[in-house]
């Protein structure tokens, strides 16, 4: 009886400090933002060109989908090496990231370590994923990073989030800066995969959310071009971008679709658009440059 005590005593103080956790401890809508030891650079004014970054790192490839093991801390930060080249190399004014790890044990903050490894200046972290207990858990999410100061504004979960849910949500991270001359929301989008009825409405979630005001939005969409989510967000007429563009994904070396976009407003002049291999993940990093109106 009293091994059978111990016993009780200790998978409820397991299940109390994984509701602690979740419940409590969990940001759920609340983004984190922060800076690092780099200067901002000035905003972009009227008739600046700026530097617009979407790239799903899979969170340094911890855990490819073949595969049901976490890899070493090792190979996950060899990885994140090379996604901070990319990022570094095409020289980006802000990134949009999805699949970004916060914490878990013996891997980095890849949040922090990207934003100091390409001298960006602000970053913010919107919460997808937390499990576990105080001190022993993960945590992933989106983020985003940039060389301008910046205001995050809430983190959207397009479902009902509710404590203790174990599978990773989709979300919106909706941030905010004067771009030119006019205040510009900025969304870092990762969508639900595969059921095209779901984006659908997730789309339609983020246009209500966004009350036809300008905005970036960028990420992993996670459907196709043709999807009617994607053909929802062009006829609404709010959006500048390439709706039909390279692949993507889901190979790094010979990816078949298009699933990550970068989509501006309207007014903003589109002057380049290319994706960029590497092996730091199985999505293509995906690089447009626009020109902001002149009034």
């Amino acid at each position: 009886m009293k091994w059978l005590f111990i016993l009780f005593i200790f998978i409820a103080l397991v299940g109390l400090l994984l509701l602690f956790n979740n419940v409590y401890l969990a940001h759920r809508h609340r983004p984190l933002e922060g800076t690092t030891q780099y200067p901002p650079q000035a905003l972009p004014q009227a008739g600046d060109s700026i530097r617009l970054m979407a790239y799903n790192i899979a969170k340094g490839l911890l855990h490819p989908h073949e595969e049901h093991t976490l890899k070493s801390p090792a190979w996950v930060h060899a990885h994140l090496a090379q996604a901070a080249e990319v990022i570094r190399q095409a020289q980006p004014d802000i990134v949009f990231l999805n699949e970004v790890l916060w914490e878990l044990p013996f891997y980095k903050n890849q949040v922090l370590y990207l934003a100091e490894q390409t001298q960006m200046h602000y970053w913010a972290f919107g919460e997808t994923f937390n499990w576990g207990w105080p001190g022993l858990r993960g945590v992933s999410g989106s983020a985003v990073l940039s060389r301008y100061p910046l205001r995050a504004l809430s983190n959207h979960s397009f479902h009902n989030l509710q404590p203790l849910h174990f599978k990773t949500h989709k979300s919106l991270l909706l941030l905010q800066a004067t771009l030119g001359s006019e205040p510009v929301l900025l969304g870092a989008v990762h969508h639900s995969h595969h059921d095209w009825h779901i984006n659908y409405e997730e789309n339609q979630h983020m246009l209500e959310w966004l009350e036809a005001r300008p905005a970036v939005l960028a990420g992993d969409f996670n459907v196709p071009p043709e999807a009617p989510g994607i053909r929802l967000l062009q006829a609404s007429q709010q959006f500048s971008g390439v709706f039909e563009g390279p692949p993507t994904s889901p190979d790094w070396d010979n990816p078949s679709i298009q699933i990550d976009f970068i989509f501006a407003p309207k007014s903003w002049q589109l002057l380049e658009h290319k994706v960029i291999p590497s092996p730091a993940s199985d999505h293509k990093a995906v690089l447009s440059v626009f020109r902001l109106p002149v009034n």
